[in-house]
Order: C-alpha cells, then sequence, then structure tokens
C-alpha cells in the first residue's frame, strides 16, 4: 500500500536501513534521536499532520499513522562503571525517546483507528548479554513497552511489534575487532553477520501482518535460538 511512515534514527547505517524499509513499504520520514518532549511532540505535529494532508490530497482513503522507533546509542561495559550522565543519555535515547514519539503519535492513530507502531530492540533484551547490562535493561523496556501497548491500543486498531536485532552490521559495530565479527559470523547457524536490510525486511513483514501484535521478532540468523 501506499501508508506513510515517521521513522526515529539517524546514523548512517540506519539510514541505509530505513531507506531501503522506505522502498519496500513507500515513504518513511526520518525523525531523529531528539528526547525532549516538547520537540518530540513538536515535530510529531508538523510530520503526522503534513503527511495525512498530503496523502489524503493523493488518496483520499490514506490516513494511516505508522511508526518506527529505531533510534538507538549502546553502552559497553561494566554496570558499576557507567556514570550518571552516560546512563541519562543511554535511557533519554534507548527509551525515553521512544516513550515520548509513542504518547506523540498515538492520539492520531487512535483518532483514524488505525495505526501501527515497531520497537526496535535488541536480542540482548531477550537473552541478556554480559558487559551490555545497561544497555540490555533499556532495550528490555521497550519490549514490556511493546506488548502492554498491544494490550491497551489493540481495541482501537492499533498494532504494536517488537523487532530484536542480533549482530548486524552497523555503526554500532564500527569498535568491535575484525576477528570477533568473524567469529561470531561462524558462530551463526546460516554463517554470517547480519545486514541492515535484514531488519528492514523484518519491519516490513511486521507492517503486513494485521493479525501479529505484541510479538517480538528475534532477526539474528539463528545465533541464539
Amino acid at each position: 500500500g501506499a501508508s506513510r511512515w515517521s521513522v526515529t534514527g539517524s546514523l548512517f547505517r540506519r539510514w541505509l536501513t530505513l531507506t531501503i524499509f522506505a522502498i519496500v513499504l513507500g515513504n518513511a520520514y526520518m525523525i531523529g534521536t531528539s528526547t525532549r518532549p516538547n520537540i518530540v511532540k513538536g515535530i510529531f505535529n508538523v510530520v503526522l499532520w503534513g503527511v495525512m494532508f498530503m496523502s489524503l490530497v493523493r488518496l483520499k482513503d490514506e490516513k494511516k499513522c505508522r511508526l518506527v522507533n529505531n533510534a538507538g546509542i549502546i553502552y559497553a561495559g561494566l554496570l558499576q562503571d557507567i556514570t550518571d550522565e552516560q546512563w541519562d543519555r543511554l535511557r533519554g535515547v534507548n527509551l525515553d525517546g521512544v516513550f515520548y514519539c509513542c504518547k506523540a503519535a498515538i492520539p492520531h492513530m487512535v483518532s483514524e483507528k488505525s495505526g501501527n507502531i515497531i520497537n526496535i530492540a535488541s536480542v540482548c533484551a531477550v537473552y541478556g548479554s554480559s558487559f551490555e547490562s545497561a544497555y540490555s535493561t533499556t532495550k528490555a523496556a521497550l519490549i514490556g513497552l511493546s506488548k502492554s501497548l498491544a494490550k491497551e491500543l489493540g481495541p482501537s486498531g492499533i498494532r504494536v511489534n517488537c523487532v530484536a536485532p542480533g549482530v548486524i552490521l552497523t555503526d554500532m559495530c564500527a569498535s568491535v575487532d575484525p576477528e570477533v565479527l568473524s567469529e561470531m559470523a561462524e558462530e551463526t547457524p546460516v554463517g554470517r553477520n547480519g545486514k541492515p536490510e535484514d531488519v528492514a525486511k523484518a519491519m516490513a513483514y511486521l507492517s503486513d501482518a494485521d493479525f501479529i501484535t505484541g510479538h517480538v521478532l528475534s532477526v539474528n540468523g539463528g545465533f541464539v535460538i
């Protein structure tokens, strides 16, 4: 269909993922990584209503509001070593940003009795990961939020799902030793690490799966089963 999407995220590889996602689905509007409530609300008022207006001009029945919360950062290290500032930043982007984007988008979706939210979590949130406790905490919170919103918003015609990527070759992996990445690829049943388009395809699937909500779709090539 020609539904329009609002998408958070700003790193180049994330833009690449979402560009592919936009090609698959039609159109996607990128928002960035702001976590300040007033800024997020302002952006959504412009993006969502602008999209709806343009959609109504092109297709009278084009009123669907869809959101992908893709923005994210990582902290690798012992929990005891993370500073308050690092934790505030990590939680702000990974959790608060999602919370405020959902809060801003949901009224539009409820008014239209239609909507679709996809939150990008992590395989770490499902199975845990050493030296990534803080990061895993923020991503696990997204799973709880998604499942709860799925029950809360389902009667209003809104679906909410999560994608939990494994080792995906984005900017987050830039500081990882190539030998470590190679070892991870060897340990993955499909014989390679993930690419941005693997995540994009999962997002595209969930976008059209009208009977799936509250689900966590792992995209990890079998790295964790």
